[in-house]
């Protein structure tokens, strides 16, 4: 994959130091959402001193409906400098998008967060905080709590108890959580090639092989109320057959 510039950029990418921090937000169809959770999120970035930009991610898939999230996201960016767009025609499903967003930032720690209104943005910081102090390749939360109903708890905690019966030395207990925040190191480490939504679980399997440090601290993940996700029997399915394969025929 070739290097996203990013869309709408108001400053050349590599117009500044390399930033302490990149976060990369996941914005599909998050038009309602981002003028929400991204501005509370520069500015808590901003008090804390973090030297920081801002990744927002609004990939359109080709023939799709309009969709205003790439000018709402623009417009975020126009207000502050540390913030860039990437939007391109998509190849593929959160995985990619969350690649081309990766492989956009220049931090020397790169989160990857979703927009969807789910995770308190104020997470983003309290894992990076963690990740400064335990010195971790990794940093990621597991969700405690979580208000996205009974059926997607239930899918969650069979997904990881499978995860575990692979990998029994892993001692995640929430694969897919978000914020995850990555060292530089340790990004260029990885070799991610997840196109669809198997991303999080390829970083923490390749974490194992790795022998990566990772740090996990608790969380809550909110009821979405703008875009409900309902996974289907066949999306089960596929993550679980993804899992047996890597497992059979471990990532080189």
């Amino acid at each position: 994959m070739t290097r996203p510039c990013g869309d709408a950029s108001p400053s050349p990418p590599d117009a500044s130091p390399r930033p302490a921090l990149s976060v990369v937000i996941l914005c599909h169809q998050a038009a309602a959402v981002a003028p929400r959770i991204v501005p509370p999120l520069a500015a808590g970035l901003e008090a804390a001193g973090v030297a920081h930009e801002i990744i927002l991610v609004a990939n359109i898939p080709p023939g799709a409906p309009p969709d205003p999230t790439p000018d709402v996201l623009r417009a975020l960016a126009a207000q502050n400098p540390r913030i860039r767009v990437v939007s391109l025609p998509k190849q593929g499903g959160m995985s990619w998008d969350m690649r081309t967003g990766l492989e956009a930032a220049r931090g020397d720690a790169l989160a990857v967060v979703d927009g969807d209104g789910q995770i308190p943005m104020e997470d983003v910081l309290r894992t990076y905080r963690v990740f400064r102090e335990t010195g971790a390749d990794i940093a990621k939360t597991r969700r405690l709590s979580r208000e996205d109903g009974p059926l997607r708890r239930a899918i969650s905690a069979l997904y990881n108890a499978f995860f575990r019966l692979l990998w029994p030395s892993s001692t995640f207990r929430d694969v897919n959580a978000k914020p995850k925040i990555i060292s530089r190191a340790a990004y260029s480490r990885l070799r991610l090639r997840s196109t669809e939504w198997f991303i999080d679980a390829e970083i923490m399997i390749q974490a194992l092989s790795l022998g990566l440090r990772v740090a996990e601290i608790p969380a809550t993940a909110f009821h979405r109320k703008e875009r409900p996700s309902r996974p289907s029997l066949r999306t089960l399915l596929a993550f679980f057959a993804a899992l047996l394969r890597c497992r059979i025929f471990p990532p080189r």
